[in-house]
């Protein structure tokens, strides 16, 4: 571990330290929120319980749309003009026209799994957690190519193409190797990098975690954020102690973990769950489950810098950050839109020269 990262570590487990409070605005939910997706003022939010697609607006009294799915609502994306969102259950993907809010296509690849676009939005890509194949889609002709997981990989926890649009990276939760071509105990999850200009795999990197006596531990991937110059990949997970896994890009090489100590349980449970990273301007945020907070990194020294939370305790599972606004969200009936330019004040004011980082209190607008 680095002097950095050692430092991070270091830092979550310290004093009280200061606090420090942020305006959001809170908005109900008409659904329970799986997944996430923004356009301008509009969101588009899956529902996995109650198997709804709903557009809605960030602000202003735009009318709420809801449309039923044929399953549970799954992961989504925006490309096209058009809301891709899979169908778990259903095995099946819904194209829905963004305009019209009315169902133009269903494609038969499966519902259960991730899904991610191209830039320019010519190009969905479909990784499914029931077979061992991710799907290339035309998003104006809805033709795909098949493409199957590197030998042994099964099952898929994210998805995103490198800010070059170059690569595909994916999570696989089964089926990985350690540099010396073996498999521990555990889950064996880890990282594949697809050439989607020579259409071939470029490389792979083992994620899971070596416990002390030997056996490999349960971790899966659960989401992706890129440094803003995609040099370094944080890697959000499930059950695994080491916390965001760091990935050199470049290289393919694990680099780093940056693990968080347990706010509210005792004794400390083995893992914390920062099941989702974005990154807005020089901070990556956290999403941690366990303690019901969202932690703030600085992307060049690994520390700590505030930890975000709601007055109560509050789910706070998921961070999507987009046009300039941060949106937090988890199990609950409600989501948190804070202003980046607030976010942005907020950090700056923090020396990072004192022990422990700042305790920040939402607080409702």
């Amino acid at each position: 571990m680095t002097a950095s990262l050692a430092l991070m570590v270091a830092l979550a487990m310290g004093p009280e330290p200061g606090r420090a409070t942020l305006p959001a605005r809170v908005l109900p939910l008409p659904t329970d929120p799986a997944h996430l997706a923004v356009d301008g003022q509009r969101l588009y939010l899956s529902g996995f319980h109650s198997g709804k697609l709903v557009r809605f607006p960030a602000a202003g009294k735009e009318a709420v749309k809801e449309l039923r799915l044929d399953g549970s609502g799954g992961d989504l994306v925006l490309a096209d003009g058009k809301v891709f969102v899979g169908q778990v259950f259903k095995d099946s993907i819904l194209v829905v026209d963004q305009a019209t809010f009315e169902p133009v296509k269903r494609l038969p690849l499966g519902g259960e799994g991730c899904l991610a676009a191209s830039k320019d939005g010519r190009t969905v890509y479909f990784a499914s957690n029931k077979k061992e194949e991710f799907h290339v889609i035309n998003t104006r002709t809805y033709q795909s190519r098949k493409v199957a997981y590197p030998p042994g990989g099964r099952g898929i926890g994210c998805l995103a193409v490198s800010p070059d649009q170059k690569l595909l990276y994916l999570g696989i939760q089964r089926g990985g190797k350690t540099p010396d071509g073996k498999q521990l105990s555990g889950g064996n999850c880890f990282l594949a990098v697809y050439d989607l200009v020579k259409q071939e795999y470029a490389g792979t990197v083992y994620l899971a975690q070596k416990r002390p006596n030997g056996e490999g531990d349960d971790g899966l991937p659960t989401s992706f954020a890129f440094s803003p110059d995609g040099g370094r990949l944080h890697v959000g997970t499930f059950q695994s102690p080491a916390g965001v896994l760091v990935v050199d890009a470049k290289k393919r090489e694990l680099i780093g973990n940056l693990a968080f100590a347990s706010r509210h349980q005792a004794p400390a449970f083995p893992w914390v769950d920062p099941l989702s990273v974005a990154v807005f301007d020089r901070w990556l945020l956290v999403a941690i489950r366990h303690n019901q907070e969202v932690a703030v990194v600085d992307l060049a020294s690994h520390q700590v810098l505030a930890k975000i939370a709601h007055s109560a305790a509050v789910d706070l599972q998921s961070v999507v950050v987009h046009g300039g606004r941060v949106y937090l969200f988890g199990g609950s009936s409600s989501m948190s839109v804070v202003e980046g330019a607030d976010v942005s004040r907020l950090m700056r004011s923090i020396d990072p020269t004192k022990a422990g980082p700042v305790r920040v209190t939402l607080v409702k607008q």
